[in-house]
């Protein structure tokens, strides 16, 4: 497969598909192959608007094919990276670790028989020993990638979010500082579900986006209802009006998630601009010339026009298109 693609005019869209999908990318990577994962959701509201009925890998192929150009015409296509990719495995794993070390912690404390504990204790030990390796290979692995060292290094100048906390948001959100605030926030699952007809009105509940992303903001959100002063009024705002207490929770988060967006948006047009290049070639990290919305940051009422990064694409453009997807074959 790899033999038939031309990195300097052929994308590789594809769905997810439960984890298999990481050797794919890993092999895109190596061959210097630009890549986009699409949502299956997405994928599958496409096929019915297309009015597609029938199911098979060479009707799945093209209509993959379709999507990503809809997609990348429209600005809404998202390349992949093998940094966030190898960011998200080793923060998976690292959760992994941290949970099996709670629970052989928790089968420590009821362990009557001498070698059942003995053997609970060398395997603390062990996942212990594999936590420090993790966070070596994280620290490795940021200091190989300014990009992420960047953003982690804004995002950990807000109140309540340290070191973890961003290294586990972009790994879950490497879209920050890509997308607006009603974006992010819904992808997040932290933007309210309006259910309104007529003079009806249902409770408003959450779109459940990356259900991890409330998980990692429960703590951060917490210590800034308590210190940040902006945070605190706003918490007061909403108690006033009678909101429960969750609500107001589920609140802050949203908020501290936008103001990280922004605040990861907003320097990253600044190092742009002291750079004197196009934030595009810095947040795509790709050769493919593709029209996105800026690091500016109006969503999807921003378009920029497709420029070519490299010589190669000046050739590129003259050629048929050569979309291709061969992941279902």
């Amino acid at each position: 497969m790899m033999g038939t693609l031309d990195p300097t005019c052929d994308i590789v869209v594809f769905e997810r598909c439960g984890g298999y999908e990481r050797e794919l990318e890993a092999a895109l990577a190596a061959a210097n192959v630009p890549w986009a994962v699409v949502h299956s959701a997405r994928v599958k509201a496409f096929r019915q608007v297309q009015g597609i009925k029938a199911k098979t890998d060479a009707i799945d192929a093209r209509l993959l094919r379709a999507f990503g150009r809809d997609h990348l015409n429209g600005g809404k296509l998202r390349l992949g990276r093998s940094e966030d990719v190898v960011l998200d495995a080793l923060m998976a794993r690292h959760r992994q670790l941290k949970a099996a070390l709670h629970a052989e912690h928790c089968r420590r404390e009821i362990a009557a028989i001498a070698p059942v504990r003995a053997s609970i204790e060398r395997v603390i030990a062990r996942l212990e020993a594999e936590l420090v390796a993790i966070a070596a290979e994280l620290s490795a692995h940021e200091a190989n990638d300014p990009q992420l060292a960047f953003k982690e290094a804004v995002m950990c100048e807000r109140m309540g979010v340290a070191q973890a906390t961003a290294r586990a948001l972009l790994a879950e959100l490497p879209e920050l500082g890509r997308l607006d605030r009603r974006e992010i926030a819904t992808l997040g699952g932290l933007a309210p579900r309006v259910h309104r007809s007529g003079r009806r009105q249902l409770r408003r509940g959450l779109v459940p986006g990356r259900t991890c992303v409330k998980v990692i903001l429960f703590n951060p959100a917490r210590t800034a209802m308590r210190w940040d002063p902006e945070i605190k009024a706003f918490c007061d705002r909403l108690r006033g009006r009678g909101k429960p207490g969750k609500v107001i929770l589920v609140a802050v988060m949203r908020k501290l998630l936008v103001r990280l967006n922004a605040a990861v948006r907003d320097a990253q047009a600044r190092r742009c601009a002291d750079m004197g290049r196009s934030c595009g070639s810095l947040i795509h990290q790709s050769r493919w010339p593709i029209a996105a919305s800026g690091a500016g940051g109006h969503g999807r009422h921003s378009r920029r026009a497709a420029v070519p990064l490299t010589a190669e694409h000046d050739a590129a453009q003259s050629r048929p298109d050569r979309w291709i997807d061969k992941a279902t074959r």
